[in-house]
């Protein structure tokens, strides 16, 4: 895991990243993006999907990063 700031999100920690994406956690937004990688060097991205529960951004992360 990688902390990084974010300046619309603050403090971010990089939970998982594969497959093109990337599973965040905004700590000072309690919430979870699922995000295209890599992080720019200024800690932002291009487009993210918000989730305020864990087990739904995880389920959707599973989803856009699994094999088929």
């Amino acid at each position: 895991m990688a902390e990084f700031y974010n300046k619309g999100c603050g403090k971010c920690i990089l939970l998982d990243e594969r497959k093109g994406f990337m599973l965040i956690a905004a700590v000072e937004r309690n919430e979870y993006i699922i995000a295209p990688s890599p992080v720019e060097p200024d800690g932002s991205w291009t487009w993210g999907s918000y989730y305020k529960d864990l087990f739904t951004a995880v389920a959707e992360y599973q989803s856009r990063t699994e094999s088929k």
